[in-house]
């Protein structure tokens, strides 16, 4: 059982907030992927990949919004879990671009045999979700990198895992649900005070700590049961019949 919790530091959004407070106290200054030289101090990257629910996304946007600092969050069009361009989706996706923070794109190599096949699917995407944002995508990472990112370069866009981002900067993510090789405010690029991507999940962080992954999945999983049986009963008058006897109407 893989454990949601590093030592004493939760994952959670109290947790979040604790660490970007320490890293800006520390003299952290946030940049971006498209710019990420314009500081005199230790740079800091913030990249969240949506690989679950962009709706897990505005909880952390919020965090970010009370300290003043900006992420970019990146938009996975091929996940089986959750349609990019629902309405609800694309207003979600809004509320992040509208608050300063860059909207990029999780792509998934991996269906695509070759460089050749990998770029042309890369194009066709970047255009997919300029036109659901209206705004012009500049970033993409890797979803699950494998071989088909051992050329980390995309073409048209920032990658974000160009060996700038990866070597020349300290690199810590949460993926699995856990700091594996330690929690970034423990670690020796912290201490040295050298520049970082940080990467998070948001499924992972949540206003409450919970045991594990799977606790955290299965909560997740039983809200978005709900909202789909709301979804199906706004569209299928008699399973709405059936909600509305059972009383299982409520998300």
């Amino acid at each position: 059982m893989t454990e949601a919790v590093g030592s004493d530091r939760p994952l959670s959004l109290a947790g979040y907030r604790t660490i970007l407070t320490e890293f800006l106290e520390a003299g952290y200054e946030m940049v971006s992927f498209t710019d990420p030289t314009t500081t005199s101090g230790p740079a800091l990257i913030l990249r969240h990949d949506l690989d679950v629910d962009p709706a897990l996304a505005l909880p952390m946007a919020e965090v970010e919004a009370e300290l003043g600092v900006r992420a970019t969050y990146l938009v996975l069009l091929t996940s089986p879990l959750y349609n990019p361009a629902t309405a609800a989706n694309r207003a979600m996706l809004a509320v992040l671009a509208d608050q300063g923070h860059e909207v990029g794109l999780h792509f998934d190599a991996s269906p695509h045999a070759d460089l050749v096949q990998r770029d042309q699917a890369l194009g066709t995407e970047v255009g997919v979700l300029e036109l659901l944002t209206g705004r012009p995508v500049r970033v993409a990472s890797f979803h699950r990198p494998g071989p088909a990112s051992e050329t980390p370069e995309l073409p048209g866009v920032v990658s974000a895992y160009e060996t700038r981002f990866v070597r020349e900067l300290a690199y810590v993510t949460d993926s699995g649900g856990a700091f594996r090789y330690g929690h970034p405010l423990d670690s020796e690029a912290f201490a040295d005070r050298r520049g970082m991507q940080l990467l998070t999940h948001p499924i992972w962080w949540s206003e409450h700590p919970m045991r594990d992954v799977t606790e955290r999945i299965d909560a997740w999983h039983a809200r978005h049961q709900h909202r789909l049986r709301n979804t199906l009963g706004a569209n299928i008058r008699p399973y709405a019949e059936h909600l509305s006897n059972t009383g299982d109407h409520q998300l």
